[in-house]
Formats: structure tokens, sequence, C-alpha cells
């Protein structure tokens, strides 16, 4: 067994956790500051429709996905994110 192999592997799979972590935070930022430039009164807004409304933030972060399935991944955080207490008695 190849120890330093082991422990590069290691070291990139905790990066990658690290990276999704970093873009799951993104991604919380984006719809925070999204939410926050709704007018006044809203009581609440669809989760397809505040995609199309975060999408552009979420998109320019240096921690996103890249590749073929990117677009995918990026809506598995989301929903992820607006579907934490936080966010799910605003977001339907």
């Amino acid at each position: 067994m190849n120890i330093k192999a082991e422990q590069s592997r290691f070291s990139v799979a905790r990066n990658a956790l690290g990276a999704v972590d970093a873009f799951k935070n993104d991604v919380k930022v984006a719809v925070r500051q999204t939410l926050a430039g709704l007018d006044r009164g809203t009581v609440g807004i669809g989760k397809d429709c505040l995609w199309g409304m975060a999408v552009g933030k979420i998109s320019k972060s240096a921690n996103g996905p890249k590749g073929t399935n990117a677009a995918f991944y990026a809506r598995q955080a989301f929903d992820e994110v607006v579907s934490s207490p936080a966010f799910s008695n605003f977001v339907y």
C-alpha cells in the first residue's frame, strides 16, 4: 500500500468536499441577495421563479461546478439550500 498515494487521494476528496460547501455557501448568499431585492410586501416566491432570478449570481461563483453536468449540480445545490429551514417559510 502506497501511503503517499492514499494521502493524496484523501486530500483531493477533502478539497472537493470543501469546494461543495463553499459553493453551497455562495448559493445561499445569492439567494439571500435575490430575496432582499424583491418588492416590499412579497410574502412568498416559487422555487423555479427564484432559480430564474438567482441563477445569474450563482453562475458567477468561483466555487461552482464545471463540466457537462454543471447546471444539474448547481440546481441540486440550490434545491438543497432553499429547502433548508431558513428559507422554507418563504420559498414554496
